[in-house]
C-alpha cells in the first residue's frame, strides 16, 4: 500500500511538472556560511521534493504541498533550459529535458502500461549521455547542459522507482547522477581575478584592487577593496559571495546546492 502511495504521488507530481590573475579557489560542494544564497531556482525544488518523495516520504498532509511545488517546478524548469538554450553543443541535452517534461504530463497514463519501462530507460539513457556531454564540451556548453540533466535525472529516477527497477540498478543511477554533479561543481566553477590600479595621481601609496568573476553562463559579479600604503581599509572581498553572486543563473550553483544531498547515503 505504501508503494502504491509513492507511486501514486510520483506520478502526480512529475506528471505537470586572493589569486593571481585568472585563478580561482578549489571546487567544492559546500558554502561557507558568511555566503548569502539567492532563492532556489526551479531546478533546486524539483530535485529536492523529489528526493524526499523517493527517499524520505511525505506524509499524507503533505502529499498535496509537495505535488503543487513539483509542478511549479517542472513548468519553471523548462522556461529556465529555454531562456538558456545557446550553445549548439547543448541542443540535444535541453530537447530531450524539453521533450521528457511534456511526456511526463502523460504520466498517469504511462506508469500504468508497459511504457513506464521504456520511459525510464530512456530517460536514464539521455540522462547518461548528458554526463558524457558534459564531460567533453566548454564551460558555456556545459552549463545549458548542466541546466537540461538537473531535470531529466530526477524523471529518470522517479520513472525507475515506478518501474520497478532492483535496488542495485537505482543504486547505480543515483550514482551516476552524483558523478554528473561532482563534474558540474569541478568544471563550471565560477573563474576569478584580481587587478590593482593605482589612484590619481598615479601613486603606489593608494590602490583599489579589483576582484572580477565570471560564471560558466557568463554571469559576472565584481568588488573593490582600497589600500593605503599597502594596508586594507575596510573589509575583504568575500570572493566566494561574489562566485554566488555570478553564478545566479549557473546550473553549477544547482550542483552546488543538491550535491551534500546526493552525497548521502
Amino acid at each position: 500500500m505504501r508503494r502504491r502511495l509513492l507511486r501514486g504521488v510520483l506520478a502526480a507530481g512529475l506528471a505537470a511538472a586572493v589569486a593571481t590573475t585568472g585563478t580561482a579557489q578549489p571546487a567544492r560542494a559546500d558554502i561557507p556560511g558568511d555566503v548569502t544564497l539567492p532563492p532556489a531556482g526551479p531546478t533546486v525544488t524539483l530535485f529536492f521534493n523529489i528526493w524526499r518523495i523517493v527517499r524520505g516520504g511525505p506524509t499524507a498532509s503533505e502529499i498535496e504541498s509537495l505535488i503543487q511545488q513539483a509542478i511549479s517546478a517542472v513548468n519553471d524548469a523548462e522556461n529556465q533550459i529555454i531562456s538558456h538554450l545557446d550553445a549548439l553543443e547543448a541542443a540535444r541535452a535541453t530537447a530531450d529535458a524539453r521533450a521528457y517534461g511534456r511526456e511526463f504530463l502523460n504520466y498517469p497514463v504511462i506508469r500504468q502500461s508497459f511504457a513506464i519501462y521504456t520511459l525510464a530507460s530512456n530517460a536514464s539513457r539521455a540522462a547518461a549521455l548528458d554526463y558524457e556531454d558534459l564531460r567533453k564540451v566548454g564551460r558555456e556548453a556545459g552549463d545549458e547542459i548542466g541546466h537540461a540533466l538537473e531535470v531529466v535525472y530526477p524523471i529518470a529516477l522517479a520513472a525507475a522507482e515506478d518501474a520497478g527497477w532492483t535496488e542495485a540498478a537505482k543504486a547505480n543511477l543515483r550514482n551516476e547522477y552524483r558523478l554528473a554533479n561532482e563534474l558540474m561543481v569541478q568544471k563550471l566553477e565560477p573563474t576569478c581575478s584580481i587587478s590593482d590600479t593605482p589612484l590619481a595621481p598615479p601613486s603606489p601609496w593608494a590602490v583599489e584592487r579589483r576582484y572580477d568573476c565570471v560564471a560558466a553562463d557568463g554571469g559576472r559579479a565584481s568588488a573593490t577593496e582600497l589600500y593605503l600604503g599597502g594596508v586594507r581599509q575596510g573589509p575583504a572581498v568575500n570572493v566566494d559571495q561574489l562566485k554566488v553572486d555570478a553564478a545566479i543563473h549557473s546550473s553549477w550553483l544547482v550542483a552546488v546546492r543538491i550535491l551534500p544531498t546526493l552525497r548521502t547515503p
